[in-house]
C-alpha cells in the first residue's frame, strides 16, 4: 500500500473505516505523517492567510523572511547574554533521564527534560520493540574514531556521542535556533564542524555557524545573503579554507574557512538566478558535483532539477548531461563513491511529487565519468525495476518516493564498493548492490514483510569509517553493522529531539503525561519515567488527560480526529462523533486542538473545533455538540485556537484568520472582539486566547507574527472591548518574537506564562513585567504549556528538545544578575535579577574599588581612575534566601568620537567615525570630485589647519564632527597656450585653449551652452580681426568652435560648433592677417 493511501485510509476512506474495530484505529493501520499537509498548514500558522492551495510547497516559500530571520538572531544572541544564568552550560546537555530511571522533581528553579529519550513499543499497524527520536537531517562521524558520532536534528539542535551512541549530550542548547539543515566536518580536523541553521521543511533559523572544538563552542552566526536554509556543506580537501554550502537561494562558497561567504554564479546564462541547492558530493580533487532546482519557484512546481559539476573547487559550474524524464524533474540527490569518485549516483523526484503522487520517482541515475554525464539505471526501458524482494506495499522502484519526493531523500555510496549504493525514500531504503542493475528494500517503516525496522522519512545517511551505515529519518537515527541486513534503533535512546505539538498532564496522577508529536505519533509516559510509548501513529496534535481521573485521556491526529483512552493510555478509540467534519481535510483543520474547561472539577467537559465552528464534550469526548455560529463569519474565515473562560463554561473565546477574535458569553452568538484595529500592533497570525480563572472579563490573546514591528501579547480588562499591548521590551519580554501559547496561572490570576519562540517567560503582575522562567532550558521553541491546578508544576511542550517539567519546591534562591554600560569612568548597572517564586527584597552592590555598597536597584558608579574591577551583586528575597553574583567592570579614561562627513561633491577619508583621546588631535584627507576644490571645513570640532588637501583638528575635548566642503571650479577667463608667430599668409598651427577659474584651476563647462564673443581692447585671451586689432573674450559657461577662420574686415566670424569641456587643442589658419597674439602681453597688426 502506497503512502498516499496510508495517509488518507482513514481521512478520506470512511466506509472503509466503519468497517474496522473501533480500537483498530487508531493503533493498527499503519499511520504516516502527511508531510504535504503538514509544510501547508505551518505555512497558514505563521503567515496567517497564506493560499491554502499547493502554493503552500513552493520551494521558494520559507515560514519566516530572511529580515525576520535575522531580528530573531540578534533576539536570541541577547536573551543569551541577558539570562546568561538561566543557559544551559556551553557544551554539556540539560540532564536527561536515563530511560528507566526515577524522575525527580528539579530543585533550585531548574527545567528537567521529561523525554521522551526512549520507549517500550510503538503501535502503529502492530507492536514494534523501538525507539524513536526526533527528524534527522544530517549524520556524521569522526574518520579517525569512529565512536565519535555527531546527529543534528531538525529542531533538537546537534547531539554528539563518544562512545557510539551509548550516551549523548546536547551541543547547541544556546544558539538561539535549534533548526538545523546539516552538518559537515572538516576533512583535516575532526573537531572543525560547520552547523546549517534552518530546517528545509517546517522549522526556523538561518545562517551557518562554526565549532572549532567537537561543538562545544560555536562561532556567532555567518549569514549566507538571504538564504534561510542550508540542506548541504562541502569543504574542499585540497583547501580546508574553502567550504560550498547549498542553500534555498544558491550556491555559495567561502575561501577563509566560513568566516565569511560569497554567493557562487553556478550558471552563467541565469547570473541573477537563486536556484535550491539540494546536495554537494566531492567528486575527487577539486572536483564537486551539486543538486539543484533551478526555478523553484515555478507556480505549476516544473522547477526543473539538474546537476552541475566544478573542477576548481566551487568556484566555476558546468551543467552535466543525461538528467531526464518525460515528467520533469524537480528535487534530486546526488553522492559519489568514495572508493572510485568517477562513479556517482542520483536520486531524482519527477513533477508528481508536488501533486501528492505515489508514483513521483523521476529515475536513478548513475555516473562513471564523474559526472559529467548520466544514464538512467531505474528503469529497464520506459518501464521501472521492480525489487528483487518485492511485496504488496512496495513491489516497484516508483513507489520509492511515495508522493514525498520533495520531502524525503537520500543517496549513499558505500566507501568499499562502488556498485552498492542505497536509496531512501518515504517508507523504505532500497539498495543495489550491482550498479543498479537491480534493487531489493532493506528496511520497511513497520518492520513487515521480514524487512527490519527503520522509521519513515528518509533526510540523511552516512557511512562511517568502520562500515557502520547510519540513516537518518523522520524518527531518528538507525545504524547497520552488517551491511544493511539489519538496524538497530537503540542510538536514539537518551536522545530528546521530539518535535511535540502539545503536552497534557492531571494532577489526579503527577506522573500521567501525553505528548503530540511530529510523525511519532501520540506518545504516553510510563510511570515516573522518561519512557513514552507510541500509542497512535502518524502525526500527534492536541491532546489531554482528565483533571480527576488519569486513566482518562485523549489523542488526536490531524483532521479534528480525535481519539480517547479510558485505561491510562493503553489503547485508544476514535472519540469525534457528532463532529461533522472529522476526517475531512477540507472542513478540518490539519492541526486538531483540544481545551479542557478548568471549572469542571470531573474534568469531563472539554472543546475542540472545525475550521467554522466550536464543538463542546461534557462525557470527555464521548460525543461532541456544535454551539451556535451568529455572528461568526460565513466566509474567508478559520478558527485557529479556542480558549475557555473557567469562571463560565458558556464564555467562550476564538482566535482567527486575518488577525481576527471573536467571544461568545452564551454559547451561541458571537461577537468581534479583537481585529487588526483593536489589537494595537496587531501582525495577524492570532495563536492563542486566554481567560483569568476568576474574572472572564480579563482576557489574554498571543500572536506568532513573523514581524519584528508586530505586537505578540495583548490584555483587555473589558471583555474585549478594547485592548493593551504587554509585551514591550520596556517590560523585560523580548519584544517582536513568536508566542505560541499564553497561560494564566490558576491560582494566582496575576501570574502569566507565554510560550514562545525562545522559550518560556513569566510575568508576576499581568504583563507589566516579564522575566525568564527557570533554568536549564535551551533557547528552543515551545509550542504549548501546561500548568497544574494546584500550581505544583509546569510542563512544556518543544519542538525539537522534548518535554520539559519546571516544579517549585519550598522556596528558590533568587536568581543574581546584571548588565552594565560603561562610558568614560562611569559604569551605569541595571538589575536583571530574578526570583521564580518571590520578590527580590534588597540588594546590594560592591564595585570593587574599596567604595561603600549601594543598594540602589540601577546604581551607577564613577571610579577615580581606569582599569579592571569586579563588582558583585547580592540579592535577598522575601524569603531570605540569598544569591550572588559577579562580573568582570572595565573602565578608561575618557575617549570621544570625532564624525567625518562630507557636504558632498568630495569625499573626507577615513570616513568612519575615529576615536580621539582627550586633548588630541586628528587628521583626515580630503579630495575634491573633479571640478570642484577643497572649501572651509566645518563642523563642531576646534578649527584646525589645512595643508593641501589634508586637514587636521584642533585639540579634541568632546565629541565632535568634521565636515569637509566642496566647492566647485568657477569660470573666469580662458586661457590660450603658446603659439609661434605667424606672418600674413602663413601655415597651419595648434593652440590649446582652457576654460580656467579664479585660481587656475580647469573648469569643465556644461556642454549645452554658447559662447559669444565680444570686441575688447588688446591684451586678452583670444584676438581676431585685421588692422584695427579686436580680442574675443568668452562668457561662461561656454561653448566654442574648435576650427577658426580668417575673414575680410567686417565680415562675420564663421566656425565649427564644438565643445569646450576643460581644455582643446584648435587649428589655427593664418589667412591675410594675424589671428592670435604669440604670448598676451603685446596685440600686434
Amino acid at each position: 500500500m502506497n503512502v498516499n493511501s496510508m495517509r488518507w485510509a482513514v481521512c478520506l476512506m470512511l466506509g472503509m473505516l466503519a468497517t474496522l474495530p473501533a480500537a483498530a484505529r487508531a493503533g493498527e493501520e499503519g499511520e504516516h505523517d502527511d508531510a504535504t499537509a503538514r509544510r501547508r498548514a505551518m505555512a497558514q500558522w505563521y503567515n496567517d492567510d497564506f493560499a491554502a492551495g499547493d502554493a503552500g510547497l513552493s520551494r521558494k516559500q520559507v515560514l519566516f523572511s530572511p529580515a525576520y530571520e535575522r531580528f530573531l538572531n540578534e533576539v536570541a544572541k541577547r536573551e543569551r547574554e541577558r539570562h546568561a544564568v538561566l543557559m544551559p552550560a556551553s557544551g554539556t546537555s540539560n540532564p536527561v533521564i536515563d530511560s528507566l530511571a526515577p524522575f525527580v522533581a528539579a530543585a533550585n528553579g531548574s527545567w528537567t527534560n521529561i523525554g521522551p529519550t526512549s520507549a517500550n513499543f510503538a503501535q502503529n499497524g502492530g507492536t514494534l520493540n523501538v525507539t524513536d527520536a526526533g527528524r534527522v537531517n544530517a549524520i556524521v562521524t569522526d574518520p579517525a574514531n569512529a565512536n565519535v558520532v555527531y546527529v543534528a536534528f531538525s529542531g533538537g539542535g546537534v547531539w554528539k556521542s563518544t562512545d557510539g551512541g551509548q550516551t549523548w549530550a546536547a551541543k547547541t542548547e544556546t544558539l538561539g535556533s535549534l533548526s538545523v539543515g546539516s552538518l559537515e566536518m572538516a576533512p583535516d580536523d575532526a573537531d572543525t564542524l560547520y552547523l546549517g541553521l534552518g530546517d528545509p521543511f517546517d522549522g526556523t533559523g538561518m545562517g551557518l555557524v562554526k565549532s572549532t572544538n567537537g561543538g562545544d563552542d560555536w562561532s556567532n552566526v555567518v549569514y549566507l545573503g538571504d538564504s534561510t536554509i542550508i540542506p548541504d556543506i562541502e569543504v574542499a580537501r585540497s583547501d580546508s579554507n574553502i567550504v560550498l554550502a547549498a542553500t534555498n537561494a544558491g550556491l555559495y562558497r567561502s575561501t577563509n574557512g566560513g568566516a565569511s561567504f560569497g554567493k557562487v554564479t553556478i550558471d552563467p546564462a541565469s547570473p541573477t538566478g537563486d536556484p535550491y541547492v539540494w546536495t554537494i558530493t566531492w567528486g575527487g580533487g577539486t572536483t564537486f558535483v551539486l543538486s539543484l532546482e533551478a526555478d523553484p519557484g515555478n507556480a505549476n512546481y516544473q522547477t526543473n532539477g539538474q546537476i552541475w559539476r566544478s573542477t576548481d573547487n566551487g568556484a566555476t559550474w558546468t551543467r552535466s548531461s543525461g538528467i531526464t524524464d518525460t515528467n520533469g524533474i524537480t528535487r534530486l540527490a546526488v553522492a559519489a563513491a568514495p572508493s572510485d569518485r568517477n562513479i556517482m549516483y542520483v536520486e531524482a523526484a519527477n513533477n508528481n511529487s508536488y501533486l501528492g503522487s505515489a508514483t513521483d520517482l523521476a529515475n536513478f541515475f548513475k555516473s562513471t565519468d564523474n559526472g559529467v554525464t548520466w544514464t538512467g539505471i531505474g528503469k529497464t526501458g520506459a518501464t521501472y525495476k521492480t525489487y528483487t524482494n518485492t511485496n504488496s506495499e512496495s513491489s516497484s522502484v516508483n513507489t520509492l518516493l511515495n508522493g514525498q519526493g520533495w520531502y524525503n531523500q537520500l543517496v549513499l555510496v558505500d566507501p568499499a564498493n562502488p556498485n552498492v549504493a542505497y536509496f531512501g525514500g518515504a517508507l523504505l531504503a532500497a539498495k543495489t548492490a550491482d550498479g543498479g542493475a537491480t534493487y531489493s528494500q532493506v528496511s520497511n517503516w513497520l518492520a513487515r514483510f521480514s524487512l527490519p525496522y527503520v522509521h519513515a522519512d528518509f533526510h540523511a545517511g552516512h557511512i562511517a569509517a568502520n562500515g557502520a551505515i547510519y540513516f537518518g529519518t523522520d524518527g531518528g537515527i538507525f545504524r547497520s553493522i552488517n551491511n544493511g541486513a539489519s538496524f538497530t534503533d537503540t542510538l536514539n535512546k537518551g536522545i530528546a529531539s521530539h518535535l511535540i505539538y502539545q503536552v497534557g498532564s492531571s494532577i489526579a496522577n503527577r506522573d500521567a503525561v501525553i505528548a503530540g508529536l511530529q510523525d511519532n505519533g501520540t506518545r504516553v509516559r510510563v510511570g515516573n519515567t522518561a519512557v513514552f510509548n507510541q500509542i497512535i501513529g502518524g502525526d500527534g496534535f492536541g491532546c489531554n488527560v482528565n483533571r480527576s481521573n488519569a486513566n482518562q485521556m485523549l489523542g488526536s491526529l490531524y483532521y479534528s480526529r480525535i481519539y480517547k483512552s479510558t485505561n491510562g493510555g493503553t489503547s485508544f478509540s476514535s472519540a469525534c462523533s457528532g463532529i461533522s467534519e472529522c476526517n475531512n481535510p477540507n472542513t478540518a483543520p490539519f492541526t486538531t486542538r483540544i481545551a479542557e474547561w478548568k471549572g469542571d472539577a470531573t474534568g469531563n467537559t472539554v472543546f475542540t473545533f472545525s475550521n467554522t465552528k466550536v464543538y463542546k464534550s461534557t462525557n470527555y469526548a464521548g460525543s461532541w455538540t456544535a454551539l451556535g455560529t451568529s455572528g461568526l463569519p460565513t466566509s474567508n474565515f478559520g478558527i485557529r485556537n479556542i480558549g475557555v473562560a473557567r469562571s463560565s463554561v458558556n464564555t467562550v473565546g476564538v482566535v482567527a484568520t486575518s488577525g481576527r477574535a471573536y467571544i461568545t458569553t452564551n454559547g451561541t452568538n458571537w461577537t468581534q472582539v479583537g481585529n487588526t484595529t483593536t489589537l494595537p500592533g496587531n501582525g495577524l497570525s492570532l495563536s492563542a486566547i486566554s481567560f483569568d480563572p476568576a474574572n472572564a472579563s480579563i482576557v489574554y490573546i498571543a500572536s506568532v507574527a513573523p514581524d519584528a514591528a508586530s505586537n505578540h501579547l495583548w490584555r483587555s480588562t473589558n471583555g474585549g472591548s478594547s485592548w493593551t499591548a504587554i509585551d514591550g521590551n520596556a517590560s523585560g519580554f523580548p519584544h517582536g518574537i513568536p508566542v505560541n501559547d499564553i497561560v494564566v496561572d490558576p491560582q494566582t490570576s496575576s501570574t502569566l506564562y507565554a510560550a514562545t519562540h525562545l522559550g518560556v517567560y513569566v510575568s508576576d503582575d499581568s504583563g507589566a513585567t516579564w522575566t525568564r522562567y527557570g533554568a536549564g532550558m535551551p533557547l528552543v521553541n515551545v509550542t504549548g504549556l501546561y500548568v497544574a491546578e494546584d500550581r505544583s508544576l509546569v510542563r512544556a511542550a518543544t519542538f525539537g528538545r522534548s518535554a520539559w517539567e519546571f516544579v517549585p519546591e519550598g522556596n528558590v534562591a533568587p536568581i543574581a544578575d546584571f548588565s552594565f554600560t560603561t562610558s568614560g569612568l562611569t559604569a551605569n548597572f541595571t538589575d536583571a535579577s530574578t526570583d521564580s517564586d518571590g520578590t527580590i527584597a534588597t540588594r546590594s552592590w560592591n564595585f570593587g574599588d574599596g567604595s561603600p555598597p549601594s543598594t540602589a536597584t540601577n546604581p551607577s558608579h564613577t571610579y577615580a581612575t581606569g582599569g579592571s574591577y569586579t563588582v558583585t551583586l547580592t540579592v535577598t528575597d522575601d524569603d531570605s534566601a540569598s544569591g550572588s553574583t559577579s562580573k568582570t567592570v572595565v573602565v578608561t579614561a575618557p575617549t570621544f568620537t570625532v564624525t567625518p562627513t562630507s557636504s558632498g561633491n568630495g569625499t573626507i577619508s577615513p570616513d568612519t567615525p575615529q576615536t580621539v583621546a582627550s586633548g588630541a588631535t586628528t587628521a583626515f584627507v580630503l579630495t575634491p570630485a573633479a571640478g570642484y576644490h577643497v572649501a572651509p571645513v566645518t563642523g563642531s570640532c576646534p578649527a584646525g589647519t589645512l595643508n593641501g588637501t589634508t586637514y587636521t583638528t584642533g585639540a579634541i575635548s568632546a565629541n565632535c564632527s568634521v565636515i569637509a566642503n566642496f566647492a566647485p571650479n568657477v569660470a573666469d577667463h580662458l586661457v590660450l597656450g603658446a603659439v609661434a608667430d605667424v606672418e600674413q599668409g602663413g601655415g597651419m598651427g595648434p593652440v590649446t585653449v582652457s576654460i580656467v577659474d579664479a585660481g587656475g584651476n580647469v573648469v569643465t563647462t556644461d556642454s549645452t551652452s554658447q559662447v559669444t564673443l565680444s570686441t575688447a581692447a588688446c591684451g586678452g585671451s583670444i584676438v581676431l580681426g585685421q588692422a584695427t586689432a579686436s580680442q574675443g573674450v568668452a562668457s561662461f559657461p561656454a561653448n566654442v568652435a574648435k576650427r577658426f577662420y580668417t575673414l575680410a574686415t567686417g565680415k562675420v566670424l564663421g566656425a565649427q560648433s564644438g565643445n569646450l569641456t576643460g581644455s582643446t587643442t584648435f587649428d589655427v589658419v593664418v589667412g591675410g592677417e594675424f589671428l592670435f597674439a604669440d604670448d598676451f602681453e603685446d596685440c600686434r597688426l
